[in-house]
């Protein structure tokens, strides 16, 4: 990563974006966030994580909402982190800033992979003529790196919430859970 001066976090209130708040917050850059509602079913639970971890982090997080529902395709919200990475662009202010999501290896979805991520920079430069970069700081980590990487940089794991599923409290079952419980996050 490039010592960037502006950036925008796509904060869910996860774990990964967490970790990329202080990824950031430890190069010293300008940061504030959004947390989108898409109509995840955890989207309350999550907002109250994200507003919990930027209050901890003392960043500005704006609350942006869709209004519509993303179609699910096996398990995945499909066009998801295009769509979120887009509304990030196009409510920042001009000038150059970075939109930074907390992609890692270990997601087995098309916008989670080093091919997005050059498929979703050429769509913005196109848009904004090179002045808006997308980065995804842990995007050949694997999950396990990146709860190595926040409890090294002392993010408030226990602030975070991931559940694919529902509110608090959360499932257990899905994806995420068994990920949190597999790494002994809570």
């Amino acid at each position: 990563m490039k010592n960037p001066s502006r950036v925008t976090v796509l904060l869910s209130g996860g774990i990964d974006s967490a970790a990329t708040v202080a990824a950031y917050r430890k190069q010293h850059a300008a940061l504030d966030a959004i947390f989108v509602d898409y109509g995840q079913p955890a989207r309350r639970s999550e907002w109250l994580a994200a507003q919990a971890i930027g209050h901890h982090s003392q960043i500005e997080i704006v609350r942006v909402k869709l209004g519509f529902r993303l179609s699910v395709r096996d398990g995945e919200f499909f066009a998801r982190n295009a769509l979120l990475t887009l509304a990030a662009a196009a409510t920042r202010p001009p000038g150059p800033v970075v939109v930074a999501m907390g992609l890692h290896a270990s997601s087995p979805y098309y916008d989670t992979t080093p091919s997005f991520v050059a498929d979703i920079q050429r769509v913005l430069d196109g848009y904004s003529g090179g002045t808006i970069t997308f980065a995804a700081p842990f995007l050949e980590s694997t999950k396990q790196s990146v709860v190595q990487f926040a409890r090294r940089h002392r993010v408030p794991l226990h602030l975070t919430y991931c559940c694919e599923r529902r509110n608090a409290p959360a499932c257990g079952k899905c994806r995420s859970c068994q990920d949190r419980a597999d790494l002994d996050v809570d």
